[in-house]
């Protein structure tokens, strides 16, 4: 006897790492960087490693103030206005067959970063139970959705990183026009640097800090220093900062 019933969809949520989860939906990269003006086209791969058919779609966002408080998901059904093409935004890929999805950034001049989101989600049809215990059966299936973060740059992109400093806590803001990744970041007494140290350093979290953000890292002494790395795209020489 057979019996069919609605699966149970649990979506994983990928956006720091590119790594397709067993027997899913694989991605090579989670990251598009539209460099200044000259880059107009980003492709993504995407890889069925199941033994099922996938129906997958796609929803490009933009994310207003981002890094903020007031961040939110803007939709907008004209691609213009987006300035993002992404296509096509309905896929099937069958088990063992890849194919690729294209971003195409269309906006026109700006004065500071754009930054999307991409969410590519996959589902499956019906699921077949059997055997004696069929009709009381529910099946549980495990699917691995990604976004993917997009950035356009305007012209002539860069990151300015100001600091201050109080009684508990040191702030760091980008008075850009561009994001910039701070990372290996280290709290480290007066004299000391990470590295030959590392005892006596505290790791921070890595930030990434868009135009007009804000980043307050609480210190327990105030002459603490922050010892960090920033890079504004990915291929960049790292620079090492101290505030």
């Amino acid at each position: 006897m057979v019996a069919i019933f609605k699966s149970v969809i649990l979506f994983l949520f990928a956006s720091a790492i590119a790594a397709g989860a067993s027997a899913q939906l694989a991605i090579d990269k989670l990251w598009i960087d539209f460099d200044e003006q000259r880059d107009t086209r980003g492709d993504l791969l995407l890889a069925n490693e199941s033994d099922e058919r996938y129906y997958i779609s796609v929803d490009p966002v933009e994310i207003v103030n981002p890094g903020t408080d007031e961040e939110e998901r803007v939709s907008y059904s004209d691609p213009e206005e987006l300035g993002l093409l992404v296509t096509p935004n309905r896929l099937i890929l069958d088990p063992g067959q890849s194919r690729s999805l294209r971003v195409i950034r269309i906006s026109g001049d700006m004065s500071r970063d754009r930054v999307y989101r991409v969410r590519i989600e996959p589902k499956v049809g019906e699921i077949r139970a059997e055997g004696f215990e069929a009709e009381r059966a529910m099946v549980l299936k495990i699917l691995t959705a990604y976004e993917v973060l997009v950035t356009s740059r305007p012209l002539n992109p860069s990151y300015e990183l100001d600091s201050s400093r109080t009684e508990d806590a040191i702030t760091l803001s980008n008075a850009g026009n561009s994001n910039a990744l701070v990372y290996d970041a280290y709290l480290c007494p007066a004299g000391k640097e990470p590295g030959a140290d590392d005892a006596a350093c505290n790791k921070v979290s890595t930030r990434r800090l868009h135009p007009g953000n804000q980043w307050k890292i609480p210190i327990e002494e105030k002459s603490l220093q922050l010892h960090a790395k920033v890079k504004l795209r990915a291929n960049d020489e790292e620079k090492s900062v101290v505030f």
